[in-house]
Formats: C-alpha cells, structure tokens, sequence
C-alpha cells in the first residue's frame, strides 16, 4: 500500500515495479513507449481508466501526467493524473497497475483521504487553528494537567463590571484607598503616629479573651444563649377578636379569627399565654391557658375545656401575656380575678389590661 494522498490534490506520483514474466529479474529498460506498455488506475467503485504514457526528461523533472521515468532495481516513478486522486464518488482509494509485453506491473494502491498527511500543524483540518499548540493562535494546554475550562469559565463569570470598579476602587490610590488614607491621618493612626505596636495588640488576645469569642461564634454559649433570649422577646403581643365555640365542655382546640393586632405565625409564640372568652354581651366567661399554637391558621389548643353554657356559638376572646394564678391551677378565673389580676399587673399590655378591666366589671356566671 502506497502512502496516503489528499482528496482533491494535483500532481501527486506513485511507484510502480516491473519485473520479467520469466526470470522475476527486474526490468530497468521500459520506456513510455515501450510495445505493448498498457497501464492504468482504478479509484474503488469505478471502472479503469487508461493512462497515456509520456516520457520525463529526468527522474526530478517536473510533474507530467502519464510521466513514467526509472528510479532503478525494476522500481518506476509514474506521474497520475488529477482526476485519479479527485475528491468525488469511489474516492476511498485509487489502484494503479498494467501491464507491458513479457514482463509483469507490480502495481500500486493509495488511500484517498480528508486529511492532509503532510500538514504538520493541524492535518489539513480547518476546523482546528493552523498554530501550534501553545503558540500564538494555537490551542491552549494545560502545563500542569486537569484543566478544567467550565469551572474556569465560571470564575471569570463572576468577575463582573461592578466587581472590578469596586476593586478598581480599593487599589493604591483608589478612590477608597485615598478616602482611608484620610481617616488614618486625621485620626492620627497612621503608622507613623501609631502609639500601640502590632507586637502589642498580638499580645492583648489572651487565652480568656480568645474563650469569649469562641463563645460568641454561631453556636457558642453566648450565642445559644442569645437566641435562647430572643425566643422569649419574639412573644406574641396581646390581641382579640372572635372564636366559635360549639362545644362548651369537650372542645379545647379554637380558631381565633377577625383578630385585631397582628398575630404572629411563629408556633411557639402564643405557648403559656393567657386566653379570655367572652359571651357576645362582653361577659367573662373563663380564662385558659395556651398550650399549643399553629401560627399558620391561628389555631389554639387550651388546658382545659371550657364549661360555659351554649348561647349562639360566637363569642369574642382577648389574647394576653400574664397567666393568672387560679387559671394556672387548673380552674377558670372568676371575672373580679381577671378584673384585679390584669389591673395589678398588665401594665405593659396597655389596650389588653384596659379592655380586660371594662369587660371584667360587667356580670359574669362566676361572678
């Protein structure tokens, strides 16, 4: 198999043998017109195609389709025709042979290919840059391995316009930078009028000051404390509105509805506050304690049911932060317990004590 040749190249040569039908000695004496000289070429798929011979004035005489010239030892240069090696049906590969009166061609194959075998750059591809890679124009490398182009492409992606102002900003002489320049010098800190060396501020983080930052971390003691502490502040502000109470004695779990205030949707908010029911003529009938709270539809769970009798089911309730001492035995507060205890002691709860106060003068069933 002879080497490989372009699709579409022009004045491409191969190499032929010719030897005796005899002796098998090679033949070094065949010209273009030697008698009965007959070769020709093949592209796969097709039929043969006869070559006319012409003679070549030396072996590196210039290209001549049909050329035929002695290389030496029985081995001949022959010159193709374009159309052998055109690019087109059949061009996988192109044979050559023939034959010449008393002797025997030992002919020639050649793969057609898209390729060019002699393009040390980039094969003829142009679908690769004709650079070396590395090079100017060439294909990038990674010097080290494992270059990874997207998690590049990432990074760079966040390096935004904004992003380089702002950094723009912060070099040396940067708007920022000139503007901290100012403040150290009108504080007086800058390094020369600096009175506490580095040194010094190193040694003032002792193992004691070092233990309170660690507590401080998220999920420090101070930490854990301080949202422990805000639980408790995130309590639900005092409130009221109305609640349907269909049945006295059974019923413990109550949806507070028209709810004047703002009532948070916090689960743990309203947990121990203190509810007061109401009849629809401003009536206490009974304080309760919270026990559990769902913040997404304002639903309360009681210790305890309620006994008051039925009148229409819908009554009005007043939502407070202070648990009065006889509803937190276990029984309900009679309306002048209410009516002292939040007198006495709702003094933060301005609107919830005053309302409790007015309503807790009105008749009751305990009272």
């Amino acid at each position: 198999m002879g080497r490989p040749i372009k699709k579409g190249s022009t004045d491409q040569s191969t190499v032929i043998r010719i030897i005796d039908s005899t002796a098998g000695t090679p033949e070094n004496a065949v010209e273009h017109d030697t008698s009965g000289i007959d070769l020709w070429w093949r592209r796969e798929g097709e039929t043969k195609t006869v070559i006319t011979e012409v003679a070549l004035a030396s072996l590196d005489a210039a290209h001549s389709d049909g050329g035929i010239e002695l290389i030496g030892d029985g081995y001949y240069r022959l010159d193709l025709p374009d159309a052998a090696v055109a690019a087109g049906s059949g061009e996988n590969s192109v044979q050559i042979g023939g034959t010449v009166t008393g002797m025997i061609v030992i002919g020639n194959e050649h793969a057609l290919v898209d390729y060019d075998p002699y393009d040390s750059v980039r094969a003829g591809l142009t679908a690769l840059p004709n650079a070396a890679a590395d090079a100017v124009g060439g294909l990038p490398i990674s010097d080290a391995g494992g270059l990874d182009l997207d998690t590049k492409l990432a990074n760079t992606n966040e390096v935004t316009a904004a992003r380089m102002g702002a950094l723009t900003d912060w070099i040396n002489d940067g708007r920022l930078d000139l503007l901290l320049d100012a403040i150290l010098l009108d504080t007086g800190t800058t390094l020369e009028n600096r009175q506490v060396t580095i040194a010094t501020n190193a040694a003032r983080l002792t193992a004691v000051r070092a233990a309170v930052l660690t507590d401080l971390i998220d999920g420090g003691r101070l930490d854990l404390l301080i949202d422990a502490i805000k639980v408790v502040t995130d309590l639900q502000r005092s409130v009221s509105g109305t609640v349907v109470v269909n049945n006295p004695g059974t019923d413990t779990i109550f949806d507070l509805t028209a709810v004047t205030g703002t009532l948070s949707t916090n689960n743990d908010s309203c947990k121990n506050m203190v509810i007061t029911f109401f009849d629809i003529s401003g009536n206490i009938y009974e304080t309760r304690k919270v026990t559990a709270f769902v913040g997404a539809n304002g639903r309360v769970t009681i210790d305890e049911a309620l006994t008051f009798p039925v009148d229409d089911g819908v009554d009005t309730f007043i939502l407070w932060n202070k648990y009065s001492p006889t509803a937190a035995a276990g029984g309900g507060a009679t309306a002048q317990e209410v009516h002292e205890y939040d007198v006495s002691e709702i003094t933060t709860e301005g609107q919830a004590g005053y309302e409790i106060q007015q309503r807790g003068g009105k008749n009751s069933i305990y009272s």
